[in-house]
């Protein structure tokens, strides 16, 4: 069963959280417990909280005073790790992906993707069109902002 108005499997793990520095040990903890629930190893837990965290964190300094919160779509089936996370950005803002950090995220992952879209366009998840996970009216007179999602993936150890 799918809800539909998000386009999210049942068994996904959906958090948002402010997008402030100071709820990142939040998103952490539930990757974390998430993963240690589906006997991942040590190991390959530490990496995927260090990519996620690296994602959020790029995205809580670009956030938009707009919708400043953090959506995160978590599935875990076995081995197989994925996470989508989205926020609205400043329409200048880019994630930076030739940087220290991406290369962490780069190494640790089998997988990632950035996108952009238009505040409240449809985007693709899965192959599912569904609405922006952020979504609302610009307030009169103020800047335009978008939507960034970045999704990682990574095959685990399970003990």
């Amino acid at each position: 069963m799918n809800d539909d108005h998000l386009g999210i499997a049942e068994d996904t793990i959906a958090v948002s959280v402010p997008a402030r520095a100071d709820t990142l040990p939040i998103v952490r903890s539930v990757v974390e417990h998430a993963l240690f629930a589906a006997d991942w190893v040590f190991d390959d837990v530490v990496d995927v909280k260090l990519a996620v965290d690296e994602v959020c964190s790029q995205l809580v300094a670009g956030a938009s005073d707009w919708a400043p919160r953090l959506h995160l779509a978590i599935d875990i089936d076995g081995a197989d790790f994925w996470c989508a996370i989205e926020t609205v950005v400043d329409p200048r803002f880019t994630i930076d992906t030739t940087g220290f950090g991406w290369r962490v995220v780069e190494a640790v992952t089998d997988a990632r993707s950035v996108s952009y879209s238009e505040r409240g366009a449809p985007v693709v998840y899965e192959g599912a069109a569904r609405q922006s996970l952020v979504d609302g009216d610009a307030t009169s007179g103020a800047q335009a902002a978008r939507t960034v999602r970045v999704r990682i993936a990574k095959r685990g150890s399970v003990e």
